[in-house]
């Protein structure tokens, strides 16, 4: 297994993830509000 890659994963993973989630709450506040 690469370092590398490993710490790209760890690091990219939550990033999407963080994005993700922030999108889709932006999209429930904007159709709530």
């Amino acid at each position: 297994m690469d370092i590398k890659t490993t710490l790209e994963y760890i690091v990219m993973y939550p990033l999407g993830f963080g994005l993700f989630l922030t999108f889709t709450i932006l999209m429930l506040l904007d159709g709530l509000f």
